[in-house]
This record gives structure tokens, C-alpha cells and sequence, in this order.
């Protein structure tokens, strides 16, 4: 677990242990232990003694790990000395999966008592549990239930914020790493080039990689360097400027990218290759003079990003390689950068994100004021999203259209600006503008893809000096990191808000007929697998329409949503509710038999006829009721399509037979 600080995890872990009062672990996808258990049963430990003991708890713990990362979801089961036990599954990313598992409580001691003759078998005798009798830790089986759907509902988060924070400081520890080795490489381009594409090759697991450079005699890009595992077809690679992927870079100043095999052949590369990425790496008077090249390795737009922005850093600390002072200045920069990416890495929402860019920025350029002002693209006006120094309230009224003022200027031109004195400098006239202790001042533009999404500006060095070229291109770089800031928590935003609705019901928020049918096919193939029972609830609001009829559709409405708030109470962790359609709710209900099935559907039918809904009037009240069908995989159907057919039969049933009732399909 090299991404995760193990320190901060056994902490967090410990934190929930003693909240909960159960016993807490943390495993890896291996089903290796990560953290030290918090509050370890006694059960367990005296079990684990004996080889037969710590062989089973392995075997059975480490089999119910599996299903739970399999499945995605939480597991519940019963060890062999009859403890309840939970597993929750944490995906951080492709590479970095835990689980934590937790409970490890009985029910009724009688569970305990009952243990005594299966611990024979694991070589545990009678005297060596007598003593925990004092010691169980007995919980309600609700309670059991709602500690585990509240650890699923932290941890992950927790967990992946941990994970994220390490990941992007340690990425960017080595790049600093990176930065100090070069720029103390002066002009020595061979061991520049080589420290490059080791560390990138390294940093970001490539595959293989090679640089280009321009030969002016030949007129040619030759491979200078490569990396990476049989790369003998890449050294002898070279093409002009007149080829499709290199000519198409050569345009647009940017990185190309490409999985296609006909632009792959055309460009000349070797055969064999399934992806190419291009990066510009050396530049001459704003020529590109040489090429990185990435072939066959998964690159997402923040890592092309990354590496872009560590390409164009190689090219300034190449270029001023003899210059000690830019040399000192570039360090800064960097120094900033990754001080604001650790500062920025974990901060997904946006109002924070804009106070943490804000006051890094001033920090670094030891200004006193600043702000931050975004482009809304339906109104076409800049409005303030962060600030410092300025008053708040005259900031907050304050709407800027592009072309309008000096941020709007700067916007529009998509060019920063560096003011050493506002009164003298004829590109900043106006007759209102906003007063500040010093006259110089800075405005950068922020950037995503050539596109301007807001502007930075920052005013009032507390020495009262100027604001230099230096502090341009720091808070140059500053902005480009900035940007993606930004960009990513947008996308976030969206993305989960997006996923929010493209799962969910609007009116209910249970999940939708959609997904609902995904959910209950991943859950009956995997009933096949494992050779699990499956059951389904199909469920329908009775009199429904005299409801919408006499008390209005709002009312119905409401109604509605009651009815989810009363059937997500009603269900386990476990089980996955859905609105159907109209006044028809599902529920599926995975490892479930029908016994188990029929008792939770009784409880649905009990506590929806026990609200007490009133409405429209004081003295008027609501009485609902619902219907249920029920019917279990495989023992009622043969496939998916027959099991959600019996269910509706089931239901049927319940309505003919007078409603306010549990059908059983087959009885």
C-alpha cells in the first residue's frame, strides 16, 4: 500500500472502533492484513491460537473479502464460533482495493454457548473460552445493520481522500526530485534527455517511450533516446516534419494523440504499436525542436496534462540552462507548483478550491490582495468566486462582461497582463477602476485546452515593490495548474450529479426502472454463480388513483415519496429498492430465501398500513396499504424474465384476494 498513509488509516480505523464499539480490520484485495485490528475480539484471538484455528478464520474471512470486492457491495456472514461479522468493499482505483471487516458480535450469548462444540474441531477446548464469557460483546442485529450501511457510507470517502492526497504528493515529490537533478545538468542534453525518460517512464508505468530531435542536416526528427522494453524498432525511427501525426503537433503547438492504426502506419512507426501519444519537449525561438513519444501505455487528460506541463518545465530549464538566476527562478516556480498541487490535490469542492488557489497565489508573489473571477457561460459575465483584501460586499455586486475593464480585457485577449504603474500604463485607462495601496498589479488569464475559463488577479506586493516578470511567469504557472484545479472539480461536480440522475428516480430518489433492471441481472448471474438463493418483492400502492382523485396528484406525490422513505426502513443493507413505475416499487433481495423474503415483505406491509398520513385537512387522515408479490430464484424461475413475470403474478394475487397483503408465488 505504498499510495496510503497506514498511519492516518489505523487512526481513522480506531476512530470507528471505538464509535461503533465493534471490532474493525483492514485487509488488502490479497486478503493480507493492512492495519493492526482495532478492538480485536476475544473469540477470535483464543481461536487463532491453534494452527486448525488461524487456518479456517483465514480461509472462511478471506473467502467472504473475495465476494465482497467481487460484488462491490457489503457482505454479511457467520463465522464457524457463530459471530456476525460484516465486509465492506473499498475501491480507490484499478490498483488499490480494501476491505474493512467488522461486528464480530453475537446476537444472544446463547450463539456463544453453541460455538463451544464447533471449536472442538478447530483444536479449542472448553477451558480456554470459558473465560471470555464475561467478555462478549452482544449487539441487536438492526443496530449491526445500520453500523455497517454507516462505515459504507464514510470510509470510502474517507479512505479515497487519503489515498488521493498521497498519490498526488508523491507524484509530485518526485517531479520536484526531477527538477533539482536538471537543473544542475547545464548543457549536458544526452544525460537530460536520459533522466527524463527514466523518470517519466517510471512515474507514470510506460511501456515504452523515446525522444526525437530535429536534425537540421537531414531535416529530420531521428530518435535520440528511448526507454522501455524492446525498443530496437524505435531507435532507428525518424520522419520529417511533413508527417501526419509530427506535422499535425507542429501546428498546434500541443500534444496529439492516437489508438488508430491507420494514422499509427501512415506516421511511420513500427508495426506493432497500438497507441501514440506526442508531447513537445525542446523549443528555439518558438520552434519545436524535439518530441517526446509514448507508445502503448494508458495515459487519462490529467496525466497528459502533467506530463505537458514537466515537458514545457525541461524546455525552460534547457533553454536558461547557463542563467543561474533563471535557473533559481524555475525552482521557485516548481516549489510553488507543488506546494499548490498538495494544497489543491484533495480539495474537490469548488469554493474551497478558489480560497486555497487565491491565497497560495498571494502567498507565493507576497501580495496582499487578489481575486478570482469565472466566466459564466450563459450569462457572458465574470463574477468573483474568491477574494482577499477587497470588500466583500461591493466584490459580490460586482458583474464584468468580456472587453469590460481590465479582467475583462484580459479575458477576452486570453493574454496576461503585467502593470508596473496603473496611472502611466495607457492599456489599463480608465476613469473607474478599483483603488489599491500600490499601482502595480497582475492579471493572468485561466486556461483549459485554449479556452478561457476565468481570470486571476493580484495586487499589492506588501513590499511595495513592483511585480516583476518573474512573478508573471510564476503566477503563469501557477494559473496552468490552477486551471486544471478547477476543470476537475467542475467535472466532479457534474459527474456525480449526473450519476445521481442517471440511477435514480426524481421524485422518490430510489433507483429507477434503468437501473433496476441492470442491478437485478448482475444479481441473478451472480445467484448462478454461487448457487445463492435469490427473491424479489414486486409491491404496489393500493387505490392509488382515488388518491391522486380526491386529495390532487401533489398530494400522490407526496405520498410517493413517503412510501420510499417507509420501504428504504423497511429493507437490509443489502437489498436494492427501486420505483418500477407509477405506484409500483421493487425490491431485490440478494442471498435471500423465500422464508427470509416473506418475513421482510410482512414487515413492509405491516409498517405502510401503520402510517398515519394525514393531509389536506386537520381532521382528515390517510389510511394506505399495499400489495406484494413475491417470488425466489431459481426455486420459482428458471431466468430473469420469469422471475420478475411470478412476482407480478404474486402481485396480482394480493389484489384479488382484498389487498393489504404478502402473495407468495406457488402457494
Amino acid at each position: 500500500m505504498e499510495t496510503i498513509e497506514l498511519s492516518k488509516l489505523k487512526q481513522i480505523q480506531d476512530q470507528f472502533s471505538a464509535l461503533t464499539n465493534f471490532s474493525l480490520l483492514t485487509y488488502d484485495a490479497r486478503g493480507d492484513l493492512v492495519c493492526e485490528p482495532s478492538q480485536e475480539n476475544p473469540v477470535c484471538r483464543t481461536v487463532q491460537k491453534t494452527p486448525k484455528g488461524q487456518q479456517h478464520c483465514k480461509s472462511h474471512c478471506g473467502r467472504n473479502i473475495g465476494i465482497a470486492l467481487q460484488g462491490n457491495e457489503t457482505v454479511f456472514f457467520k463465522c464457524e464460533m457463530n459471530l456476525h461479522v460484516f465486509s465492506i468493499p473499498i475501491i480507490l482505483d484499478d490498483r488499490t482495493k480494501l476491505v474493512v471487516q467488522g461486528g464480530k458480535s453475537y446476537f444472544d450469548p446463547k450463539e456463544f454457548a453453541d460455538s463451544h462444540a464447533k471449536a472442538a474441531g478447530l483444536d479449542v477446548s472448553r477451558e480456554d473460552l470459558s473465560p471470555l464469557t464475561d467478555r462478549l460483546r452482544i449487539h441487536d442485529q438492526g443496530f449491526l445493520a445500520d453500523s455497517a450501511r454507516f462505515l459504507n457510507s464514510v470510509l470510502p470517502y474517507l479512505f479515497a481522500t487519503i489515498h488521493e492526497k498521497n498519490t498526488l504528493s508523491t507524484r509530485f515529490s518526485r517531479l520536484m526530485t526531477l527538477f533539482t537533478l536538471t537543473a544542475d545538468l547545464k548543457d549536458d542534453l544526452s544525460q537530460l534527455i536520459h533522466t527524463l525518460l527514466n523518470t517519466l517512464g517510471i512515474l507514470f508505468n510506460l511501456n515504452a517511450a523515446s525522444v526525437l530531435q530535429w536534425d537540421r542536416n537531414t531535416r529530420v526528427f531521428k530518435t535520440v533516446a528511448t526507454f522501455g522494453q524492446n525498443t530496437e524498432p524505435l531507435r532507428a525511427y525518424q520522419t520529417d516534419a511533413a508527417a501526419g501525426l509530427v506535422r499535425t503537433l507542429l501546428e498546434a503547438h500541443r500534444p496529439v494523440s492516437t489508438n488508430e492504426t491507420l494514422e499509427i502506419l501512415r506516421a511511420g512507426f513500427p508495426s506493432g504499436i497500438t497507441s501514440v501519444h506526442l508531447f513537445p519537449l525542446f523549443t528555439r525561438n518558438h520552434r519545436t525542436t524535439s518530441l517526446l513519444c509514448v507508445f502503448d501505455t494508458a495515459l487519462g487528460d490529467e496525466d497528459r496534462r502533467v506530463i505537458t506541463t514537466f515537458c514545457q518545465q525541461i524546455s525552460a530549464i534547457h533553454e536558461n540552462a547557463q542563467l543561474q538566476r533563471e535557473r533559481h527562478d524555475l525552482a521557485k516556480d516548481v516549489s510553488a507548483l507543488l506546494e499548490i498541487a498538495k494544497a489543491v490535490g484533495s480539495a474537490l469542492d469548488s469554493e474551497e478550491l478558489f480560497s486555497i488557489i487565491l491565497e497560495k497565489s498571494a502567498q507565493f508573489l507576497q501580495a496582499e490582495q487578489g481575486s478570482i473571477m469565472l466566466l459564466d457561460e450563459e450569462r457572458r459575465e465574470l463574477t468573483v468566486k474568491a477574494m482577499k483584501g477587497l470588500n466583500k460586499k461591493i466584490v459580490e455586486l460586482l458583474k464584468i462582461r468580456p472587453g469590460e475593464g481590465i479582467s475583462g480585457k484580459v479575458l477576452s485577449s486570453g493574454s496576461p497582463l503585467v502593470v508596473a504603474d496603473i496611472d502611466e500604463d495607457d492599456r489599463v485607462v480608465q476613469e473607474k477602476r478599483p483603488r489599491y495601496k500600490t499601482k502595480s498589479f497582475i492579471s493572468i488569464p485561466l486556461k483549459i485546452d485554449g479556452r478561457t475559463i476565468g481570470v486571476l488577479n493580484i495586487a499589492d506586493k506588501v513590499s511595495g515593490e513592483i511585480f516583476s516578470e518573474e512573478d508573471l511567469h510564476l503566477l503563469v504557472s501557477i494559473g496552468a495548474y490552477a486551471s486544471v484545479a478547477i476543470e476537475r472539480s467542475r467535472f466532479y461536480q457534474k459527474t456525480e450529479e449526473l450519476k445521481k440522475i442517471s440511477i435514480t428516480d426524481s421524485l422518490t430518489g430510489l433507483l429507477n426502472r434503468r437501473y433496476f433492471q441492470e442491478r437485478i441481472s448482475e444479481e441473478i448471474e451472480r445467484s448462478r454463480r454461487h448457487h445463492l438463493p435469490l427473491s424479489l418483492i414486486m409491491m404496489d400502492v393500493d387505490d392509488f388513483k382515488s388518491v391522486n382523485d380526491t386529495l390532487g396528484h401533489p398530494v400522490g406525490d407526496e405520498v410517493l415519496k413517503i412510501m420510499a422513505r417507509c420501504l428504504r426502513n423497511c429493507i437490509r443493507t443489502i437489498d436494492v429498492a427501486a420505483r418500477y413505475g407509477g405506484e409500483e416499487f421493487t425490491v431485490i433481495l440478494p442471498q435471500t430465501s423465500k422464508a427470509d423474503a416473506k418475513t421482510i415483505a410482512d414487515r413492509i406491509c405491516t409498517e405502510v398500513y401503520r402510517m398515519d398520513l394525514p393531509f389536506a385537512k386537520a381532521d382528515q387522515k390517510l389510511l394506505l396499504s399495499v400489495s406484494l408479490g413475491l417470488a425466489t430464484y431459481p426455486e420459482d424461475a428458471e431466468s430473469l424474465e420469469d422471475l420478475i413475470r411470478n412476482a407480478d403474478i404474486a402481485l396480482y394475487a394480493a389484489k384479488s384476494q382484498g389487498k393489504n397483503r404478502v402473495v407468495v408465488y406457488g402457494k
